[in-house]
């Protein structure tokens, strides 16, 4: 017998879940880091970006959960950009972290192309919030 999660009960437990997710907060990581399951907000909070313009973008509200192809409800956010205001980097991004109202972690990731430099006033990093809960 193969165990599913109703499209419905998807978006219910999301909707759960945005409660955590609003008033949340979007930082960066400037150390390289491979974000895992056993991490905490200590492991970004250490390795926050401090450059100049830097500040961590508060994300509320989330999307209305929507069901994607019947297996996964989604929230997400408008891209967010995170400005250098002043010269003097290079200046490394390795990547995203999210941290609940009351700062503990939610969730993390890692760019790719990482590290990412931000060297000129007016360089960006951007980061599109994005949140899933998947049927499997």
């Amino acid at each position: 017998m193969a165990d599913v999660i109703c499209g419905q009960a998807l978006l219910s437990f999301l909707t759960l879940e945005q409660m955590l997710l609003n008033n949340s907060f979007l930082c960066l990581y400037e150390v390289a880091h491979v974000p895992t399951t056993a991490d905490t907000a200590g492991d970004y909070t250490t390795i926050e970006c401090t450059f100049p313009g830097y500040a961590r973008i508060p994300i509320n509200p989330w999307s209305a959960p929507v069901l994607l192809g019947g297996v996964t409800a989604n929230t997400n956010y408008p891209p967010q950009s995170f400005t250098l205001t002043a010269a003097g980097g290079p200046f490394p991004v390795y990547g995203y972290f999210l941290l609940d109202a009351l700062l503990n972690l939610i969730g993390a990731g890692q760019n790719p192309a990482a590290p990412v430099l931000l060297a000129n006033a007016g360089d960006q990093y951007q980061v599109t919030p994005d949140f899933n809960q998947f049927n499997g």
